[in-house]
């Protein structure tokens, strides 16, 4: 679908909380991360958009910094540790 849209130069959005370098390993194919970021960034843009959670917003903020933070790593869809 990416490569079709991007022959016929047609719009893709993509929004998402992980670097394009990741792409490949959510996408569970690095290959196939490399091409769709290759395709993007030939002719688009990147917007990084910086700023509070609207999804968060009850949760006080001060538990969202400092020694309360928790950094978890990257979950990946459709694997599953046990």
């Amino acid at each position: 679908m990416v490569n079709e849209r991007h022959l016929k130069r047609r719009s893709m959005l993509f929004t998402t909380n992980k670097p394009m370098k990741q792409w490949g390993r959510v996408l569970h194919d690095d290959d196939l991360g490399d091409a769709i970021v290759d395709r993007v960034l030939e002719r688009g843009r990147v917007l990084k958009l910086d700023g509070p959670s609207v999804r968060s917003r009850h949760v006080d903020q001060a538990d969202l910094e400092g020694e309360l933070q928790v950094q978890l790593p990257a979950t990946i869809s459709g694997t599953h540790k046990e």
